[in-house]
């Protein structure tokens, strides 16, 4: 497994000019925070008219009042439960200031597809608890986000020549999001050559776009909205392609729930195919990364 090289190590994870650090609760639950800050924050369908995205991380017309967003969208029931888990793996592009283009064209374009290789992540809900967002109590899940190791037929294609290891800095990532996707917190725990081994929590205003800047842990809180239209996948990088056959036989007659970002922002950032019934989108498109879910 190789090492990220430092185009990959050099940005922050967040864009939070207006997250607080604190020190994680060792329980694994929702980290303790200032709520009302939260509260106060501005109608959780609105643009996020700060963002260079266009508009935050959630299910941008979701109804506050309404059951949890997975449910509004038609993708499934419930919301996550604990012990819920998957799996990602992520192409990682070499020149991440190329902002996404229709997956075609994207991979015609000389270099903007990396052979920089593959990182896969394991996601697992932690813990289940609540948080006060607009004044509406909303039910919250905690992510634990840690490298991953491919299984199956699918770890005859990515191995340890192709497979790029996590930061040696950060060891686990935990997320929280409301049951309406919106971000509550993100805590970083360091390994043995990182600072904060017991964490070090940033809490999260609801209106920001969560990132993937720091592309070693390339994840991204799916934008979603509702009557998406449903379509096939695009095509697929040769790479990527094989995964995805090899994850899902005949991925391409499957219909996915498409949310495109293009035309409800200034700059897109990401492509959402969603499958009714999976617990993750199978395919997002970020400028840093392809990720399609390989287990679930």
């Amino acid at each position: 497994m190789r090492p990220l090289g430092p185009l990959f190590l050099a940005a922050a994870l967040f864009a939070c000019d207006e997250a607080t650090p604190t020190t994680a609760e060792s329980t694994g639950g929702t980290p303790a925070g200032d709520d009302k800050a939260a509260g106060e924050a501005a109608d959780p369908g609105s643009k996020d008219l700060l963002s260079s995205a266009g508009y935050k991380a959630d299910c941008i017309d979701c109804d506050p009042d309404g059951p949890n967003a997975l449910t509004q969208l038609g993708l499934r029931g419930e919301f996550w439960k604990v012990n819920d888990r998957w799996q990602v793996a992520y192409l990682m592009r070499s020149d991440t200031r190329v902002q996404m283009q229709d997956l075609p064209l994207q991979a015609e374009v000389p270099g903007t597809l990396a052979d920089a290789g593959f990182v896969v992540l394991d996601f697992k809900v932690q813990a289940r608890g609540t948080a006060s967002i607009g004044g509406r109590e909303r039910e919250t899940a905690t992510l634990a986000i840690t490298q991953g190791r491919a299984q199956g037929s699918v770890s005859r294609l990515i191995t340890a020549e192709n497979e790029l290891a996590v930061s040696e800095v950060v060891e686990r990532m935990e997320l929280v999001l409301d049951d309406l996707l919106r971000p509550v917190s993100v805590t970083s725990y360091s390994g043995p050559r990182g600072d904060f081994p017991n964490g070090l929590t940033m809490q999260l205003d609801p209106r920001q776009v969560v990132r993937s800047l720091e592309p070693s842990f390339p994840y991204v809180v799916p934008n979603a909205y509702l009557h998406a239209e449903k379509k096939p996948l695009p095509e697929l990088p040769e790479a990527l392609a094989a995964i995805a056959q090899a994850t899902r036989p005949g991925y391409r007659d499957v219909q996915y729930y498409h949310f495109d970002l293009d035309g409800r922002g200034t700059d897109s950032s990401e492509q959402v195919y969603w499958a009714a019934g999976d617990p993750w989108p199978f395919l997002v498109e970020t400028p840093n990364a392809l990720g399609v879910l390989v287990a679930r």
